[in-house]
């Protein structure tokens, strides 16, 4: 006799396969949409990383409007969420996804704050510099 009470199933490790369709897609649904707020919250902090020595920039000009917001913060959750996929688990899906992010914006708030500009895209192609 099993002494634990039983959990309920959104909050297992890993779906049953006993379980229904239904319940094995509302399983993974809820698991990528907490993911999605998870990586939403984690590109907020990434955002404030990403500005370098200029905190004051951020809540003047980033939190002034909610579409630069949803835009800095977007591509960080579907870098997790892709990662998600791939992997098929959530703690896999954040620590890859995460870490590229953190690594980008890293990578900005050095440049940042070494050479006052921003980092792009053809940036990428001088990391042996």
């Amino acid at each position: 006799m099993n002494d634990q009470p039983e959990k309920f199933f959104l909050f297992h490790k890993q779906p049953d396969p006993a379980w229904s369709r239904r319940k094995t897609v509302l399983y993974y649904a809820y698991h990528a949409v907490l993911l999605f707020a998870a990586s939403i919250i984690f590109g907020l902090f990434l955002l404030l990383l990403a500005v370098g020595p200029y905190p004051q920039a951020v809540f003047q000009g980033y939190f002034s409007q909610w579409t630069t917001i949803l835009l800095n913060s977007l591509p960080p959750a579907l870098l997790v969420l892709l990662a998600y996929a791939v992997s098929g688990r959530a703690w896999a899906g954040f620590l890859l996804g995460g870490t590229a992010a953190f690594c980008l914006s890293l990578g900005n708030f050095f440049k940042i704050q070494f050479r006052d500009d921003p980092l792009f895209f053809e940036d990428m192609f001088n990391l042996r510099e």
